[in-house]
């Protein structure tokens, strides 16, 4: 006895699917793209701490006050659009930690 499907909500799935293609746009915001491998583990470990980050080319920028340029350490940062310098402090830090953790990897690769 074949199973007879209830009735869909069309709406309800049309809203579904924009959210999703909404996330699935969030999400490729979030890769960036021809960056290294240690670019998106640095992106990665600021995202986890400030939501508000994205790639623009190969640079990342964080809450729209301050931009990462390759190769991505500590004394890369710049501040845009006029912003205060603690934002600048924080991503730093925010980095340092993201670079250590890289180190700490590699050391682990190497079985040291």
């Amino acid at each position: 006895q074949p199973i007879k499907p209830a009735y869909v909500h069309v709406d309800r799935v049309n809203q579904f699917l924009e959210e999703k293609l909404k996330e699935s746009g969030k999400k490729n915001e979030l890769i960036g793209k021809g960056v290294s491998s240690e670019a998106q583990f640095l992106f990665d470990t600021v995202y986890k701490t400030v939501s508000d980050t994205r790639w623009v080319d190969k640079n990342i920028v964080v809450l729209d006050s301050v931009e990462i340029f390759p190769p991505y350490k500590p004394e890369n940062i710049k501040l845009i659009n006029g912003s205060k310098s603690e934002a600048v402090t924080m991503v730093q830090r925010i980095l340092q930690r993201g670079w250590e953790k890289l180190s700490e990897m590699e050391e682990t690769k190497k079985g040291g």
